[in-house]
């Protein structure tokens, strides 16, 4: 895209053929009937100008002779044209709002803070009509843009967040931003290349003229801004870009907000089911273990000696498996079977084979016989006795 040579400033056009034909219409009986100044050159092209040029042909009109014939038949057009360019005015907000709503629905899907500061920008362009959109984070009392849109021109947009991210600015009072940032409310800003109170490296590498900003505050406390421009539009912003600029940050501070919080949510959920699980391990291995006073083993129901588990000479299997896991694997090795390893121990037989499989687990073997086999190789290195 690139600088517009001899920039010229333009009000937007008012876009209702039927209305601008009555404004023609009015402007021209009005040249006719009142002093040679009251007759306008040209049709206004935006709303703004035309009101204005409106009210002095009113002001020149009520000081027409009472008794001219005309002079209320153009009171009342003017009137009339008048509160119309009111009211498209007004529709042209409620457009504004609604796009602003579609605009937020599109964000309002996005998971991830990356994400939604990639493509707000974008989205705001697309949605609300700007050229450029600039998002900034507010830190440490500085403001630093994050991301540019140039609707048609990525280069140039990175050509001015590398010229803003070079020297961040700070909010301090010669800084308008720093006014918007205390007062918590939008602004218009003309004649940016002449103010001295501007980001000067945006300004001099945007080549921008006038624009618009608001703070990205929710719960009152400003993180960001927004600011936008019709730079290839070649018009000036005006209050209802700001209002609905400011509507839009104030809820899009709230949707960063929320996407913001779910990730933290879901880190916190990710961090529970670790310590869940791991406690789960340990209440596992506690459920298995068994809380012994006596030093000798006690008797089962039959009156049989309950065969011991391996000494603690034999610090590799102490330390893979529990003493119930032991006391079960030194069964299997006697050659009994899960019922009767129940019975001995008075455990259930399914309680058995859940011993069963976390010892098969832990010795790392396929199946019984090769974890009876790793049992007595452990066992007869340490030269102990089954």
């Amino acid at each position: 895209m690139g600088r517009i040579e001899n920039w010229r400033a333009r009000g937007p056009a008012i876009s209702d053929a039927e209305l601008r034909e009555r404004l023609a219409d009015v402007l021209v009986s009005a040249g006719r009937l009142l002093p040679p100044e009251g007759g306008p050159a040209a049709v206004p092209r935006g709303v703004d100008e035309s009101l204005s040029q409106l009210d002095g042909l009113i002001e020149l009109a009520t000081e027409m002779p009472r008794t001219d014939p005309e002079r209320g038949d153009l009171l009342a057009a003017l009137h009339q044209v008048h509160g119309d360019l009111r009211e498209y005015r007004l529709r042209r907000r409620y457009d504004a709002l609604g796009r602003m709503q579609k605009t937020l629905a599109r964000l309002r899907g996005i998971s991830s803070t990356e994400e939604m500061v990639e493509r707000a920008p974008g989205e705001i362009a697309r949605g609300l009509g700007f050229d450029r959109v600039i998002l900034s984070r507010v830190e440490d009392s500085l403001w630093i843009p994050v991301k540019i849109h140039v609707e048609g021109d990525d280069g140039w947009a990175e050509e001015i967040l590398k010229a803003a991210s070079f020297a961040p600015q700070p909010l301090d009072h010669m800084i308008l931003e720093s006014e918007m940032a205390r007062r918590r409310a939008p602004m218009l800003v003309f004649d940016v290349q002449e103010s001295r109170q501007v980001h000067r490296p945006i300004a001099e590498v945007s080549d921008s003229r006038s624009y618009v900003a608001a703070p990205i505050m929710p719960e009152g406390n400003v993180i960001g801004f927004f600011h936008a421009d019709y730079y290839v539009t070649q018009r000036h912003p005006d209050e209802i870009d700001r209002d609905v600029l400011f509507a839009f940050a104030e809820a899009f501070g709230y949707v960063f907000e929320r996407v913001v919080l779910a990730g933290r949510i879901r880190a916190q959920g990710a961090q529970v089911s670790a310590m869940a699980a791991s406690l789960e391990a340990v209440l596992g291995e506690i459920r298995d273990s068994e809380v012994r006073i006596a030093g000798d083993s006690e008797p089962t129901a039959d009156g049989q000696p309950r065969l011991a588990p391996p000494a603690p000479g034999d610090h590799r299997l102490h330390t893979l498996l529990t003493a119930r896991e032991l006391e079960v694997l030194a069964l299997l090795a006697a050659g009994h079977t899960n019922a009767g390893i129940g019975e001995r121990l008075v455990i259930s037989e399914g309680t058995v084979k859940s011993h069963v499989k976390h010892i098969l687990r832990k010795l790392r073997a396929s199946n019984r016989a090769e974890a009876v086999s790793k049992y007595l190789r452990l066992t007869q290195r340490a030269g102990l006795e089954v």
